[in-house]
């Protein structure tokens, strides 16, 4: 299976899927794309075959963004309790969720997903101050 590359930007973050190390990224700016079906349309394709297919005994998502909208948000939630078969299939899903110190919406936004995801383990990791 390949792996799926999408480029940041100013709309969208940039989106690596990396089939053989089971390491999903969403990193960048901020999510908000004209029309989120069609922005995340590959993802969740690659996503479905990911879960049928890895062998990964552990898959970890990195989400480092700054700002993200709410069809965005809708979406991300999909496609991480469509990785939660992984866990229910004895396999071992982490998402390691980033945000700026200052920035208690996104932290927020981090407790919100853990409580809605059942079996994903979900870190918290505050991105580091500029020039630090």
């Amino acid at each position: 299976m390949e792996n799926l590359f999408i480029p940041e930007t100013s709309r969208t973050p940039a989106v690596r899927l990396d089939y053989q190390n089971g390491k999903l990224e969403f990193s960048g700016h901020r999510c908000m794309p004209e029309t989120a079906l069609i922005f995340f349309a590959p993802v969740n394709d690659w996503v479905g075959k990911y879960i049928k297919t890895t062998s990964n005994k552990t898959t970890e998502i990195v989400f480092n963004l700054q700002y993200y909208n709410t069809s965005s948000s809708k979406s991300f939630i999909d496609i991480f309790k469509a990785l939660e078969k992984l866990v229910i299939d004895g396999k071992q899903v982490i998402l390691k969720w980033f945000y700026d110190e200052e920035d208690e919406d996104m932290e927020q936004n981090a407790d919100d997903m853990k409580d809605s995801l059942r079996y994903i383990k979900v870190e918290k990791f505050t991105n580091p101050q500029n020039g630090e």
